[in-house]
């Protein structure tokens, strides 16, 4: 199925902009960390005049001075592709057309009839103490295609699903073309977390 052969569309959905500030803000609050941490060697070699011993079980050595800087790379560089991953969200989309839906990506598109939808799978996340009633956190939904393909989206990015601020009303409107078609729609429980 192609764009054009979705139909008129109704409605479009996008990622929430909380979540792409919240990315921003995480990818941000790395580099920010890494470059405080770089900070503490910095000030052991200028104490020392850069003389230190190799190893020492104390805080200044070359190899505490190492280990700083490897994690200051590391959170350095993974700050910056948390921040590249949340630019790149910004062309996401979802558009409902009246003959199926397309999921448009930075780089691609992908498109989907109603009558390729295999299942639904609403998976509702709680939270709580054994003894207590549990309460729900948050909600996911999985569309399983005929393909094998998947479409995860949610109100958290866990376990690959796209973050959409009105994840209900995009579930709403994909659960009223399957109702109508007999496409099973399964509510499992994620385990409670503690």
């Amino acid at each position: 199925m192609t764009e054009e052969q979705l139909g008129k569309i109704r409605r479009e959905f996008g990622l929430g902009l909380g979540s792409l500030i919240g990315r921003i803000v995480v990818g941000v609050g790395m580099i920010g960390l890494g470059f405080g941490l770089l900070f503490m060697p910095y000030k052991f070699l200028i104490q020392s005049g850069g003389h230190l011993p190799l190893i020492d079980h104390g805080e200044g050595s070359w190899a505490a001075v190492g280990f700083v800087v490897v994690i200051w790379f590391g959170l350095t560089v993974g700050g910056l592709l948390v921040i590249r991953h949340a630019r790149s969200l910004l062309w996401f989309r979802v558009r409902i057309g009246q003959n199926g839906f397309s999921v448009i990506e930075k780089k691609r598109t992908r498109v989907f009839g109603w009558d390729e939808i295999e299942s639904v799978e609403e998976i509702h996340r709680y939270e709580g103490e054994l003894l207590q009633k549990p309460r729900m956190v948050g909600k996911r939904f999985v569309v399983n295609l005929k393909q094998g393909e998947t479409f995860a989206f949610g109100d958290t990015p866990l376990f690959g699903s796209h973050t959409i601020s009105t994840h209900t009303k995009l579930a709403h409107t994909i659960k009223k073309e399957t109702d109508g078609r007999n496409i099973p729609w399964e509510i499992e429980k994620e385990d409670v977390i503690s």
